[in-house]
C-alpha cells in the first residue's frame, strides 16, 4: 500500500479535449487533477491548491505560457513545471524556458515521452525533448559568448559592446539605450563612438555590414 499522498497536478490549457487526454494518460498515477483554461484561473488554482506540478500550454486565451510560469514561479514556488505544447517556435520554446520551466515537452511528442517527463520533473529534474535541449544549449552558447566577449581578428568587443550594437540596429535613442543598460547617456555616447572606431566605419550601415559579415548579429535580428 503506497503511503504517499497523491500529487497535485494542475492542468493548464484552454482546450478540453487536450485537458481529458492527460488526466486520461496520468490517471494510473493516481494523481489530483486541478484544470484551468486560463492565466487568472491557473493563477487562482495555484495560490489555493499549492500543486505539486503544473503542466502549462504555451498558447492560452488572451496570455501565453511563460506569463502564467513566472506567476506561479511567484505565487507557488515550490511546484515544478513542465510546459506542454504544439508549437514548434523557437522563440516561444526559449521564452517558456528563461520563465523558469523545469521541462518542456511538445503534444506532438509520443506519450511516454510525457509521462517520463513528468516522472522526472516531480522527481526535482529537468526533463527537456530533443528540439527544447538543442535551443537551450543554442542559447547557453550563446550566453557564454557575450559574457566572454566576442573576437574579430584582433578586435575584441565587450559584452555591453555587443548589446549596445543590438540597440542601435533596433534605432533605439541614446537616452532609450540609456536606460536598457542602465548608464549614462553619456557613457552610451562614449561607447558608440569606440564601436565605429573599432569596426572601422563611420555609419549607422557600415555597422550593420560590419555586424553581419563578422558574426556579431545573424541577418534574423535586423
Amino acid at each position: 500500500m503506497n503511503s504517499h499522498p497523491p500529487k497535485r497536478v494542475l492542468l493548464v490549457d484552454d482546450h478540453k479535449l487536450i485537458l481529458d487526454g492527460m488526466k486520461l494518460l496520468l490517471h494510473p498515477k493516481g494523481c489530483v487533477f486541478f484544470e484551468a483554461g486560463n492565466l487568472a484561473d491557473a493563477r487562482q488554482l495555484a495560490i489555493q491548491e499549492k500543486p505539486d506540478l503544473a503542466i502549462v500550454d504555451f498558447r492560452l486565451a488572451g496570455d501565453s505560457g511563460d506569463t502564467l510560469v513566472r506567476e506561479l514561479r511567484y505565487h507557488s514556488p515550490h511546484t515544478r513545471i513542465l510546459g506542454h505544447s504544439y508549437t514548434s517556435d523557437h522563440a516561444a520554446i526559449l521564452s517558456m524556458i528563461e520563465a523558469g520551466v523545469h521541462g518542456f515537452v511538445q503534444k506532438s511528442d509520443r506519450p511516454e515521452m510525457l509521462l517520463e517527463a513528468v516522472d522526472t520533473v516531480l522527481a526535482g529534474g529537468v526533463y527537456f525533448d530533443e528540439l527544447s535541449r538543442n535551443l537551450l544549449i543554442t542559447r547557453i552558447t550563446e550566453n557564454r559568448i557575450e559574457e566572454q566577449g566576442f573576437q574579430v581578428g584582433e578586435t575584441t568587443y565587450s559584452a555591453k559592446e555587443l548589446q549596445l550594437i543590438r540597440l542601435m540596429i533596433r534605432e533605439m535613442s541614446a537616452r532609450e539605450m540609456a536606460k536598457e543598460m542602465f548608464l549614462s547617456e553619456r557613457t552610451i555616447e562614449q561607447y558608440k563612438f569606440r564601436i565605429a572606431r573599432k569596426m572601422g566605419v563611420k555609419n549607422m550601415v557600415g555597422i550593420i555590414r560590419y555586424a553581419i559579415k563578422h558574426g556579431l548579429l545573424k541577418a534574423d535580428e535586423l
